[in-house]
């Protein structure tokens, strides 16, 4: 009886060392990325804070629990054929290690990458992606005096620096234009008028919605013209054009876009045409036309105003 009293108090003691084990090797990992983003927050004034889940939003991916099973029936034999308690005490140590190990690599924290934006420059604190205690991924810092300009590409902010090369930070979709607000006031030179968005990151009513509300706006800014086009006799044909019979991601070539026809009052010829690009997919991923309010509406207007000066040029050759 003693015997085996004290064989259960092994495995219990092993037990606790293993879930001890596991759990500073792989569990402390939120509690130190804390830490380190706390002292941040005391040392410098943070503009903008953001945290994303980096797992593609959308997509469910299937959890292996193949590892679980597979490591409690090598426990389960190592119990049943062991030849000494030892052996059996070292087993337990190395099944409850391996389980709380398993678990705290599958948190969600694991797939969680954090920035900041200061006065200074750019914090990055990178997803940990299961690594152990002695690798976890520290907190990366890109002062704004090393940084030329950004760009918005996908998901991510690109931070570039003078040879080309750059730091990105991912961010949500909801966020977009609080880091473009947060980047303007820190005075972060932006490298392209045009942001490419990744549309996985919109859900397909906003999609739509997005196209309507421009088509309307496209409508509103062609009464600016109206006299204009009424005294060159011509007539505008406006709105959104779409080439996707399938998926929107993966449909190859798929796009959509404002079209602006001008054509001649008394013959319905063409005068002038155009088109304002609002999405396209490469066949893998979609990007949206990243712009908003008074750029979007500036932008619109420029090209608009382009398609006037075509149908005009192109009236003066038929009169000449």
């Amino acid at each position: 009886m003693t015997d085996i009293l004290a064989i259960w108090k092994a495995l219990l003691t092993a037990g606790v060392l293993g879930y001890l084990a596991g759990t500073v090797a792989f569990g402390l990992s939120p509690t130190l990325r804390s830490r380190q983003k706390q002292k941040v927050f005391i040392a410098e004034r943070v503009v903008l804070a953001g945290d994303v889940n980096t797992e593609l939003s959308g997509y469910q991916v299937g959890k292996n629990d193949w590892n679980f099973v597979l490591l409690s029936l090598a426990f389960v034999f190592l119990l049943a054929v062991s030849a000494t308690d030892v052996l059996a005490v070292i087993g337990c140590f190395g099944y409850i290690g391996g389980m709380i190990s398993l678990y705290h690599r599958r948190r969600q924290f694991q797939k969680q990458q954090g920035f900041f934006f200061t006065e200074k420059g750019v914090w990055l604190f990178p997803e940990n992606l299961g690594r152990p205690l002695w690798r976890q991924a520290k907190g990366h810092f890109t002062a704004w005096q090393q940084v030329t300009g950004y760009k918005i590409d996908g998901s991510f902010v690109q931070f570039y620096q003078e040879g080309g090369s750059y730091v990105q930070v991912e961010y949500l979709a909801a966020d977009y234009e609080r880091i473009k607000s947060a980047l303007s006031e820190l005075g972060v030179e932006r490298l392209e008028l045009t942001d490419r968005l990744w549309v996985a990151q919109v859900d397909e009513e906003r999609f739509y919605a997005m196209e309507d509300e421009i088509n309307d706006l496209g409508w509103d800014l062609l009464d600016l013209f109206h006299e204009e086009l009424e005294r060159m006799s011509l007539r505008p044909e406006f709105g959104v054009m779409r080439n996707m019979p399938g998926d929107r991601l993966f449909e190859e070539q798929a796009r959509s876009w404002l079209q602006l026809n001008l054509l001649d009052t008394d013959s319905s010829e063409r005068v002038a045409a155009s088109s304002f690009l609002l999405w396209h997919s490469t066949g893998s991923v979609g990007y949206l036309l990243g712009l908003s309010g008074q750029e979007l509406i500036d932008r619109l207007q420029e090209w608009m105003k382009r398609t006037h000066r075509d149908a005009e040029a192109a009236k003066e050759v038929v009169v000449s």
